[in-house]
């Protein structure tokens, strides 16, 4: 009778399943088995380590913004009737955005969980299956941020965005290029 061993060298995890077990002849009671290994890693190489850098680079930067809003820049109280000018001056910032103003740092805090949480996702080995719906949650995620960017700064943007806004630019093009290999790879 064969004998069948799995041997776990220095590779990367692997779950073992068992495919068939023998019972020895009579009085005997070693029982032997054959496992078959399956990969459960995803391969991580050079552009999914370029795709969690640029995440966490632009995380960090919204981390970073949030902080600084929070304790360094004044907060002007809101104001949900703003006064009318009858002297034809021009009108305060609009209601929405003074509260948009007081939400900045928590949407910044969001943001940098945001980035984290779906880099991490994205090469996690147990939700491998979702990858291609995470990815693409992940580039929808990044387009929002630039465009509510844009909607809020609209021309006064802060020095921080013209290294932000390439990194996210960037990621963008990274993840759609990851997909567009795992499409051809698999058909």
């Amino acid at each position: 009778m064969p004998i069948y061993r799995a041997s776990f060298v220095e590779r990367p995890i692997y779950r073992a399943r068992v495919v068939r077990s023998y019972e020895l002849p009579k009085g005997d009671t070693t029982e032997m088995s054959q496992a078959t290994l399956r990969r459960t890693i995803s391969h991580i190489g050079p552009l999914q380590i370029a795709i969690i850098v640029l995440a966490v680079v632009t995380g960090l930067i919204h981390l970073s913004l949030g902080i600084m809003t929070s304790f360094f820049a004044p907060h002007p109280p809101v104001n949900l009737h703003p006064p009318v000018h009858l002297a034809g001056g021009q009108p305060g910032p609009s209601p929405l955005r003074q509260l948009v103003f007081m939400a900045l740092p928590q949407l910044f805090y969001l943001n940098f969980v945001g980035y984290v949480v779906l880099a991490i996702a994205l090469y996690l080995p147990s939700l491998r299956r979702y990858q291609r719906v995470i990815r693409w949650i992940l580039i929808v995620y990044v387009a929002i941020t630039i465009v509510v960017w844009a909607l809020i700064n609209g021309a006064h943007p802060l020095p921080l965005a013209y290294i932000d806004k390439p990194i996210e630019v960037a990621l963008i093009v990274l993840l759609l290029i990851e997909d567009r290999r795992v499409r051809l790879n698999k058909g």
